[in-house]
């Protein structure tokens, strides 16, 4: 479980692969968040290299934010990445 302390800007890391195994660029790359306080909003990623895609997020809040990386291909194959993070009033990194 990873934990930042809040106002940290954390890097969101996404990697989207063929069913081979091969790294791919889909045609489109976002990122769903949902904050704490359960707003929801959507990002487009930045592609960083061959199916490597980032969002760096800041933690402007307390509690557990929740994110899913999307990608789509011409093909309508969807992909996705789920993950948490936690921010805390605490200077904990990565407990």
């Amino acid at each position: 479980m990873n934990h930042y302390p809040v106002n940290a800007t954390v890097r969101i890391t996404v990697t989207f692969k063929t069913l081979a195994g091969a790294l791919h660029d889909p045609t489109t790359a976002v990122i769903d968040l949902a904050s704490p306080r359960g707003v929801l909003s959507q990002v487009t990623m930045v592609r960083q290299s061959l199916g490597t895609y980032t969002h760096d997020l800041v933690l402007s809040v307390a509690g557990r934010w929740a994110y899913r990386g999307r990608g789509t291909t011409a093909t309508s194959f969807e992909a996705f990445v789920d993950g948490e993070i936690y921010a805390d009033h605490t200077d904990a990194t990565d407990v």
